[in-house]
């Protein structure tokens, strides 16, 4: 059976990079992907001069004639993973499209040296039991067909879990399917921002956790590559019901929780870590200077961008966080021009490394994850100036005036 090329003229010459989104932020990410440095070039679909792109994904091509480095030194803030160089096939019998795709693409792989990794997915992970089916059988295909064509001394194509304990390195084949065919890309894997099939990372809920914000935190650990150490302190402001504080608390962390609302944490005694509740506004709240600088500025309260950016940069000015975990809630138009005030804070901060992505568990929303170094921590002479409280003003007054009278008289 011979091979299937694609299925429009204009990709038998031009392989896009497809770049893979939430289903609903698709001009974001084209946004982002016409303003990145290389800039891109969104891909003309053949039916016009519209860009080719589909629900999830969007396909583009370097400005520059360099087809091999989809370039980009910093993660796209809504782009969930990437497929360099793909080839759509139009097939939509999965026997029929494994024969097909593998007889073109394992005589490239095995001529790779290993580990290999076989991604299959679809652009939305929750489009429903048909799709995932389909994906899971062409999977079964592609294996089967590996399997005979290679001897058995030879690499297999690991399951993703498998490949990233090898460290990131070797090539990955990806399939993304489509209900009329398949886009196929064999890259290595450092072209990839991320190594979970279709950029998902699919936590698991703790049954004890009060809230499903618990499944974001722990995305958030996952895409930072730091997990909390016990005895380390973490202040979560607009804590309730205690998603967030509960991923801290069971590693043994010492939590702040700051919010006016009741938390539901079931026996929090039992956890590992302490936890202190102050019935406070998480937006006024100012660390305690026993506790400067903490480990972990933790916040997911529902605020505008423009509330979260004078947030972030109190305590950025304030040297008060080692690292920081905020979530950002996006606006219902151009959230990307919402960003753009973030992004522009955290490139003056001197030193601080950081990353603003769109997770898996997040909705309408994107995380900003930050670490500052130990020499941008170093206290000043003064530290951090706590404002006076309003009764604490009232008294101070009251004092000057006092003083003032004695002074006359």
């Amino acid at each position: 059976m011979e091979s299937a090329g694609p299925p429009h003229p204009c990709l038998e010459e031009k392989t896009p990079h497809i770049s893979l989104c939430r289903p609903g932020f698709e001009a974001p990410l084209r946004e982002e992907l016409l303003s990145r440095a290389p800039p891109a070039v969104l891909f003309p679909s053949p039916q016009g001069g519209r860009p080719m792109q589909g629900e999830g994904w969007v396909a583009w091509e370097e400005a520059a004639d360099d087809a091999t480095e989809a370039g980009g030194d910093r993660p796209l803030v809504f782009e969930r993973q990437r497929l360099p160089a793909a080839t759509f096939w139009e097939e939509r019998d999965c026997a029929a499209l494994a024969e097909r795709i593998t007889r073109r693409v394992l005589p490239q792989l095995a001529v790779r040296p290993p580990p290999y990794a076989l991604h299959v997915f679809t652009p939305d992970p929750t489009g429903g039991k048909p799709q995932g089916t389909r994906a899971a059988r062409l999977e079964a295909e592609v294996r089967g067909r590996w399997a005979q064509a290679q001897p058995a001394s030879h690499a297999a194509l690991l399951p993703a879990e498998r490949f990233r304990g090898e460290g990131g390195r070797g090539s990955v084949w990806q399939l993304c399917l489509l209900a009329e065919g398949v886009w196929s890309a064999l890259s290595p894997a450092e072209l990839l921002p991320e190594l979970y099939p279709g950029g998902v990372h699919r936590m698991r809920m703790d049954h004890r956790a009060p809230s499903r914000a618990y499944l974001k935190i722990e995305e958030a650990l996952e895409v930072l590559g730091r997990q909390p150490r016990p005895r380390e302190r973490a202040i979560d402001l607009g804590a309730a019901p205690g998603g967030w504080s509960y991923a801290f608390l069971k590693r043994g962390c010492r939590v702040l929780a700051v919010d006016r609302g009741p938390l539901k944490l079931t026996g929090p005694d039992a956890l590992a870590g302490t936890l202190t509740h102050l019935r406070e506004d998480g937006l006024r709240f100012r660390p305690p200077p026993g506790w400067l600088p903490v480990d972990w500025l933790l916040s997911d309260m529902l605020i505008p961008p423009g509330v979260c950016l004078g947030l972030l940069r109190k305590w950025l000015s304030g040297r008060w966080a080692r690292r920081f975990i905020v979530n950002i809630k996006l606006p219902q138009r151009e959230p990307l021009v919402a960003l753009r005030p973030v992004q522009a804070l955290f490139e003056g901060v001197p030193g601080l490394h950081w990353r603003i992505r769109q997770l898996y568990h997040d909705r309408r929303e994107v995380t900003a994850m930050g670490e500052l170094p130990a020499e941008a921590l170093r206290p000043t002479k003064r530290g951090p100036v706590a404002r006076p409280r309003p009764a604490e003003r009232k008294r101070k007054k009251q004092g000057l005036a006092a003083a003032r009278a004695r002074g006359r008289s």
